[in-house]
């Protein structure tokens, strides 16, 4: 059955197996545009249900050769770590973005506030990603959005 046709969980090795998928399908579509970069992020969920592994759960996803990966746990090296509450992270997670640059940027500084405020914690920046690259996450995230319960 297709990934996109039954809802996951947001959180779950079902979620994360959705997630790699997806994600390895748009970094092919993306291809030449994403050649050569290798950009990873790790997601850390605190408050997390114990069925979904919790009180804290790590997601990594990113691009390399030409390829996604998206997996639970910090196996790899990161460019970016951001710590969010489980809920504000499922929340995020369903909603629909844009692909422009202008709302990506627009996005960035709302994250800014969001550190500056204390509601999420950031360690290191996607400044040096190509735009290619941010826009085949905000295509890869809106695939995703999709599928979650």
């Amino acid at each position: 059955m297709p990934v996109n046709e039954h809802n996951v969980e947001f959180g779950s090795a079902a979620w994360a197996a959705a997630a790699a998928r997806l994600l390895d399908d748009v970094a092919r579509e993306f291809g030449p545009r994403i050649a050569g970069s290798s950009v990873a992020v790790r997601d850390i969920y605190t408050d997390a249900p114990a069925d979904l592994g919790g009180p804290t759960v790590a997601f990594t996803f990113g691009v390399a050769d030409g390829c996604g990966f998206a997996e639970l746990g910090e196996r790899r090296a990161v460019d970016m770590r951001m710590t969010m509450p489980f809920e504000t992270a499922r929340a995020g997670a369903k909603a629909i973005l844009s692909l422009s640059a202008d709302d990506i940027a627009a996005r960035d500084a709302r994250r800014a506030a969001a550190v500056a405020s204390g509601a999420l914690q950031v360690e290191g920046s996607l400044d040096a990603a190509p735009l290619a690259v941010r826009q085949a996450f905000v295509e890869w995230h809106n695939r995703l959005a999709e599928i979650i319960a």
